[in-house]
């Protein structure tokens, strides 16, 4: 198993939990971010970045007052909003942040276009500290319309790349919850991960 894992696949499939459900009391010790899904009542409203060694699960319910929204969704079908500050302000400094293993929760988004962002997930993806994540990845996996932009399109996919690519990185298909905390467990025997 690489030091690296990634899973990818539909939309709430179960890739963040199982993550989480594997990891258990180790996730304490975890560097990096998780990606909050926030619903207005029955509608997601946007997502929060919080610290990975966070005991809050995938979802929430929006609170305006708590911050840290890194992305907004319209009141239209697919409108989305970015919010730069946030991830170069907030989630930034907790990938940076040194801790013996990584969370990184939805990669591939927007945040690919904001160089310190992107470089510093590269040099995360490619140092020696374990990182486990999510791929936010394939078209089809969910809207993915940002893959229209040509800009964004061509950082997504040097991306992908590297995850497909280098020997230390393994990028999964999401198979079924215990296949994925299976997985999750074997990446943790093999890079030393304990709680």
């Amino acid at each position: 198993m690489p030091r690296h894992l990634f899973l990818y696949g539909p939309t709430a499939c179960g890739k963040s939990t199982a993550i989480l459900r594997a990891l258990g009391p180790a996730r304490r010790l975890a560097g990096g971010y998780r990606t909050l899904r926030l619903w207005k009542g029955d509608v997601r409203a946007g997502f929060r970045q919080i610290p990975a060694n966070s005991p809050e699960g995938t979802d929430a319910p929006w609170a305006e007052a708590d911050g840290g929204v890194f992305l907004t969704l319209g009141p239209g079908e697919g409108e989305k909003r970015l919010h730069p500050d946030v991830l170069l302000n907030e989630t930034l400094p907790l990938l940076e942040a040194e801790a013996p293993f990584y969370i990184i929760d939805e990669c591939g988004g927007r945040e690919l276009m904001l160089r310190p962002f992107r470089d510093a997930l590269v040099r995360r993806l490619t140092g020696p500290a374990p990182v486990v994540g999510v791929w936010k990845g394939e078209p089809g996996a969910g809207s993915r319309k940002e893959l229209l932009d040509p800009g964004f399109r061509r950082e997504w996919e040097a991306l992908r790349e590297l995850l497909q690519n280098h020997p230390d990185i393994l990028l999964l298909k999401a198979g079924t919850g215990q296949e994925m905390v299976r997985a999750v467990q074997s990446w943790m025997e093999e890079n030393g991960v304990t709680g």
